[in-house]
């Protein structure tokens, strides 16, 4: 699995989790969030652009919040805060959950952009393989299917 890097998380809304605009700059910025129609404080969300391959291929995802918590092993808040004084940090993250073994969830749905139809694919659910019992499961498969 690899992971884009950049634009990992947005500033959101702490009560509808949609994306916030900042108004003005430096300390005097202020967020605002259109759909509440508040000021608020911003909460990070993540948003992972990541690509995984099996034997058939190649395909890129898009992983929001809890799935990608449980790719990366930490929180966007915690990510967001620790970058600045530990450098390197997103990139150590992103490089552990690299190259391990994910039973994924996947949500595809067709989009149409200027015209161009084309697939998007959401992960719902990212878990561990938990090999002990994949194994039980594709034994149990093999069996039923022998005796057929």
């Amino acid at each position: 699995m690899g992971i884009k890097q950049e634009n990992m998380w947005y500033s959101a809304c702490p009560t509808c989790s949609k994306k916030v605009q900042q108004r003005g700059e430096g300390d005097s910025s202020t967020w605002r969030c259109e759909k509440c129609d508040v000021n608020v404080t911003p909460s990070y969300r993540y948003i992972l652009s990541c690509t995984a391959m099996d034997t058939t291929g190649q395909k890129w995802f898009t992983a929001f919040q809890e799935t990608a918590e449980a790719l990366l092993g930490i929180s966007a808040k915690d990510l967001f805060e620790r970058e600045p004084q530990e450098p390197g940090l997103t990139q150590q993250v992103c490089k552990r959950a690299c190259f391990k073994q994910y039973a994924f969830t996947v949500r595809a749905k067709k989009e149409t952009y200027a015209d161009e139809a084309r697939m998007k694919h959401v992960l719902s659910k990212a878990t561990a393989i938990e090999w002990a019992s994949e194994s039980r499961t594709l034994l149990e498969d093999i069996k039923r299917y022998s005796n057929q």
